[in-house]
Order: C-alpha cells, then sequence, then structure tokens
C-alpha cells in the first residue's frame, strides 16, 4: 500500500511530465499557426510603413532600414513580376523574375490585390520545406510589395525552443522531487500523528493529543480527534464506574439475598422443630414455653420480612417519604414509654430532659422507626446498670438528634464503625444469641435520614457509642 508521501511526490511528477509533453506537442503542431497568427498584424504595420515611404518616392533605401529591424526580407516586383528592389539584392536593373511558385501566388489572388487588398499567409513550395510567410499588397505605380519572413527559422526556433524546454523540465523535474519530498514530510507529518492518536483510541488510550501547528483543515481535524478522543475518555470512564458499581450492586444483591436466605431459615427452622415437637407432644411440661418460642420467632420473622420490604425498597429507589408536622419530642417521648419495661429489665436509665416542644416536617411513622431502631439497639448493647442519654435540640433550621450508652471494652474491639451501615452487618464475634439481630436496622435508618434531606454520623469514645442526626 502505497504511503501518502508517495502518492504526493507521483502525483507532482506526473504533473510536471505532462506538462512538458504538452508543451512539446504544442509546439510541434501549434506553433507554426500561432505564430502566423501573431505574426500578422506586424506584417501589416511594416507595409503600412513602406506604403507611406514610397507613396511621394521611390527611396528603396528607407526600405533596408526596414528589413533590417524587422528581419523581413521585402521585395518589389513591377507589373510584369520583374524584381525592382529586394533587400537581398538592393536595387535590380536587369529583368530577373521571381519565382514561379510567387507567381503562381500573386496571379491566384489577383483579384484581392486590384481590389487594394492584401494577401496573408504562408507560401508553401514544392519541396514543403522551406515554407515561408507572405504579406503580398498592391503600392503605387503599379508596383506590387512581398513581405517574406522564412519559416525555417522559426522550424528552428521552436526546435532550440523544444530542446531548452525538456532541459527546463528535467531540472524542475527533480527540483520539484526534492521539494515534494521534503513538503511531504511537512504535510504528512500530522496525518500520522492524527492517525496514531487514533490507532490510540482504537485501543482505548486516550492520553495521546494532536498539536495544533496552524488553522488549516488538518489543524481542525486534530482538534476534532482531540475532542472525540476527549469524550469518549469520559464516556468509558462513566461506564467503567457504571460496570463497577453495577458489579458491587449484583454482589450486595448475591449477599444480600445469601444473608435473607439465612435469616430466614434461622427462624423457620426453630418454628417448625418446636411445631413438631408440640405435635409429638414432647415435653409437654414445657409445653408453654414452647408456644412462647414460636410466637417470639414468628415476630422475629415478620420484623425481619418488614425490614427486608425497606431495604428492598431503599435499593430500587421507591422508598418514599410523607411531609406532615411532627411533634419530636412526644415522638422521643411515647419511644421511650414503650421501651420502658425492657430498659428496667437491665436496670439501664433513659435520660431525656427535653420540655420544649420541637416541630419537624416529615415522615411520622419512618421518624418513629429510626427512634425505635436506636433506642432498641441502645438497650440491647448497653452496659447493664448505665445511661442511656437521649438529647434533642434545635439548631439554625435544623433539628439534632442524639443517642449515647456504654459499650464494654469487648464490643468496641468488635465494632467496625464504617460498616455499621450494611445491610445484615453486625459486630464480629457476637455469639450472644439474646444480642443477635438481622443487621437491617441501621441500614434502614440512615436511609430514612437521607430521604429527609439529613446526615447521620456514629461515633466510638470512651467506651461511649453515639449516634447523631440532623434534619
Amino acid at each position: 500500500m502505497s504511503s501518502i508521501r508517495t502518492k504526493l511526490m507521483g502525483s507532482i511528477v506526473m504533473i510536471i511530465v505532462l506538462f512538458t509533453a504538452a508543451l512539446l506537442i504544442g509546439n510541434s503542431f501549434f506553433l507554426e499557426k500561432y505564430y502566423v497568427y501573431q505574426t500578422k498584424n506586424h506584417f501589416i504595420e511594416s507595409y503600412e510603413q513602406i506604403d507611406e515611404i514610397l507613396k511621394d518616392s521611390n527611396d528603396y533605401k528607407a526600405l533596408q532600414d526596414i528589413g533590417r529591424q524587422t528581419g523581413y526580407r521585402l521585395t518589389i516586383i513591377d507589373d510584369k513580376n520583374n524584381i525592382v528592389y529586394s533587400t537581398d539584392i538592393g536595387e535590380s536593373n536587369a529583368s530577373s523574375q521571381i519565382s514561379k511558385t510567387q507567381i503562381d501566388y500573386i496571379s491566384e489572388h489577383k483579384t484581392y490585390l486590384n481590389e487594394k487588398l492584401y494577401v496573408y499567409g504562408v507560401l508553401t513550395y514544392d519541396e514543403k520545406v522551406n515554407n515561408d510567410v507572405k504579406l503580398v499588397a498592391r503600392i503605387g505605380q503599379g508596383k506590387t510589395i512581398i513581405i517574406t519572413q522564412p519559416m525555417k527559422q522559426l522550424v528552428e526556433n521552436a526546435r532550440i525552443a523544444n530542446s531548452f524546454s525538456v532541459i527546463i523540465s528535467i531540472i524542475m523535474l527533480l527540483i520539484s522531487i526534492s521539494l515534494a519530498y521534503f513538503l511531504s514530510r511537512h504535510f504528512v507529518k500530522p496525518i500520522l500523528e492524527i492517525n496514531d492518536i487514533a490507532k490510540n483510541i482504537s485501543e482505548l488510550k486516550f492520553s495521546m493529543r494532536y498539536k495544533k501547528r496552524g488553522n488549516d483543515e488538518i489543524d481542525h481535524l486534530g482538534e476534532t480527534i482531540n475532542s472525540i478522543s476527549c469524550k469518549l475518555a469520559g464516556s468509558i470512564d462513566d461506564l467503567q464506574d457504571s460496570n463497577d458499581r453495577l458489579k458491587q450492586e449484583i454482589k450486595n444483591q448475591k449477599e444480600f439475598f445469601a444473608n435473607v436466605s439465612h435469616e430466614i431459615k434461622t427462624p423457620v427452622g426453630i418454628i417448625r422443630g418446636y411445631t413438631e415437637a408440640l405435635k409429638l407432644g414432647i415435653n409437654p411440661e414445657n409445653e408453654q414455653d414452647m408456644k412462647d418460642i414460636i410466637i417470639n420467632e414468628s415476630d422475629r420473622l415478620s420484623n425481619l420480612l418488614d425490614e427486608m420490604i425497606n431495604q428492598i425498597k431503599i435499593s430500587s429507589g421507591h422508598f418514599r417519604v410523607v411531609n406532615e408536622k411532627v411533634q419530636m419530642a412526644e415522638l422521643v417521648s411515647e419511644c421511650i414509654e414503650t421501651y420502658r419495661y425492657s430498659a428496667e429489665k437491665r436496670e439501664l436509665d433513659i435520660v431525656f430532659d427535653q420540655v420544649k416542644p420541637v416541630e419537624l416536617k416529615g415522615d411520622y411513622h419512618r421518624l418513629r422507626q429510626v427512634v425505635d431502631n436506636l433506642l432498641s439497639n441502645a438497650i440491647k448493647y448497653a452496659v447493664a446498670k448505665s445511661e442511656i442519654n437521649i438529647k434533642l435540640e434545635k439548631k439554625s433550621n435544623c433539628i439534632y438528634f442524639e443517642i449515647e450508652n456504654h459499650v464494654s471494652h469487648i464490643d468496641v474491639a468488635n465494632i467496625e464503625i464504617q460498616r455499621i451501615y450494611e445491610p445484615f452487618y453486625r459486630a464480629r464475634n457476637n455469639n450472644d444469641e439474646k444480642l443477635k439481630g438481622n443487621g437491617l436496622g441501621l441500614a434502614v435508618v440512615k436511609a430514612i435520614i437521607e430521604a429527609h434531606d439529613g446526615t447521620c454520623e456514629a461515633v466510638i469514645k470512651n467506651n461511649k457509642f453515639k449516634f447523631m442526626w440532623n434534619i
């Protein structure tokens, strides 16, 4: 496959060769006609000048000067075709005549000459070699002037011109090849650079950029390639990010359903086991305890399904909240009363000294779900015989909520604070069956707070776990 450089050099060489060939052909076939056409006016001017000189006298010496200046051969003949004067021999007293060919030429155009018109054209001799360009016209006193220029001189000039044209063409060809080589490098270099950039783009490499050299079409093409490269790089990055997010979502979904399967199997297995025991009449003395366990596990399974539904809504983007006036102090107090018994069983003191009403626009049921979850977690994980401190206040245009409980050294070591919002996350090495949960609560809490355009934060410091949110 030939390169652009080779094609460019070949085109230049071809143009020069065609130009030289056209010049040689033109000289060979059309130069004579063109010369005859162009010299006609010069012949007429010379004729008019001679006619003016000889009108009143026979001063043939002036004709010698005209012939010398123009290079024409001037011949004057009488009505018998005898030469009266010729620039070749001067004045003639002898009865020498012009050639038969010339006599026949004059006789052929006698009618035009008698009407005092001139005859101009090429006179062809028998040999068809020494042709002449002639102008024949009548002048005073019955004489005729013949102005002649041999075509042989023109042919010789054309031959010399053709030889010179060939030499010049060869020189121009060599110069043009050299110039074409260097110019082609100049023009082809940016095209090759653009080609390299395009190859990199095809391989999803977008670091190369075209360096603008001017403001021509190639530079515009280079700028377009740069723009395409930038946009493709951005699109590829976006696609890569989307792909990474999709992979992570698929991974999360797999983990989610794996955890769901595990979480559902546990209470279902317990319910099935105790139900079969009741059916078979095993340990009838513990029948009431088994029924209580079945009811507790059923409640646990129901709560799990509710939280799973919330988590699915969050993941699918269908999680919505309604806006209504919510009295947050009353809501928190109601939650405390609900969990008062559970706290007293663990000898926990819930401290909430809010007396001023705090109003918030939000979803009452979702916010109740948040406080329920945080308070139940605090009671579940707090060190026995400790305090749970709750704060609720209005700061500027935000509602600030904080709940704090004491945790043991072992709990602090097991909690990975950066992962507490992940679905199904639970503290490591938590082997206390009474404290086990499904790990969906804080993920739902975070989603509810963010749905209210709020933020939340968890901190562990000095064996205290503090959860805060702002709306």
